[in-house]
């Protein structure tokens, strides 16, 4: 899990999303009002790694203006 959370990790950070901090299976972005959408987010965090070929990933989020839990 740690492994494909970085790859994910790695995609958002090339896709120029700011990555906050991380906690387990969630990572937590900084992203100025109306630039990014969470289907976005969404869809490059269920990227799967070549290397995992067949792995089914899904993703879910949602928009804040602070850190919480959902």
């Amino acid at each position: 899990a740690r492994d494909i959370l970085v790859e994910a990790m790695k995609r958002l950070d090339k896709a120029g999303y700011k990555i906050t901090m991380h906690v387990h299976d969630e990572v937590v972005l900084e992203v100025p009002d109306g630039t990014a959408s969470i289907d976005d987010v969404n869809k490059i965090m269920c990227e799967t790694p070549v290397w995992a070929e067949g792995l089914i990933l899904n993703a879910a989020g949602f928009e804040c203006p602070f850190y919480q839990k959902d």
